[in-house]
């Protein structure tokens, strides 16, 4: 296996071998178009994490990343550990999680015991930096 992917929002996922998913994308014109969209999509994310990460602060990353969480997820709270929220905004677990005290002490979102929910979205929006937006709009989130 090249990479180890880790689930960290509860949910189901499926696997299968590297010869049968291969096998697959000879078989199927649409699958394969679609992994390539994936590809795209995941480059693209990739390049903005990075630049995002450069060019905005700890609060707006902060407040990207976890409309980006509310989007996939498509509920208000879920469980996220602070290694991965880390991860996700550049910073070690500690620094991530006082990235998230301002928007604790605004009631905007509850982020303890490593349980994440969102209290009022609408003013996490605009506390977003403009990435948010900009993601949203390569790659729409699901359904």
């Amino acid at each position: 296996m090249l990479v180890r992917c880790v689930a960290q929002i509860d949910g189901r996922a499926a696997r299968m071998s590297r010869s049968a998913f291969l096998a697959c994308i000879d078989e199927s014109r649409a699958l394969s178009r679609a992994v390539q969209r994936y590809l795209v999509r995941r480059l693209y994310t990739a390049e903005q994490f990075v630049a995002c990460n450069f060019a905005h602060d700890t609060t707006q990353r902060c407040a990207r990343w976890i409309l980006m969480l509310l989007d996939k997820v498509g509920r208000e709270a879920f469980v996220l550990r602070a290694e991965f929220f880390g991860m996700m905004l550049g910073l070690p677990p500690p620094a991530a999680m006082a990235a998230a005290q301002p928007l604790n002490r605004l009631r905007i979102v509850r982020y303890e015991n490593e349980e994440l929910r969102v209290l009022d979205r609408d003013k996490l929006v605009p506390l977003a930096c403009e990435c948010y937006e900009e993601q949203r709009r390569f790659v729409p989130a699901p359904g």
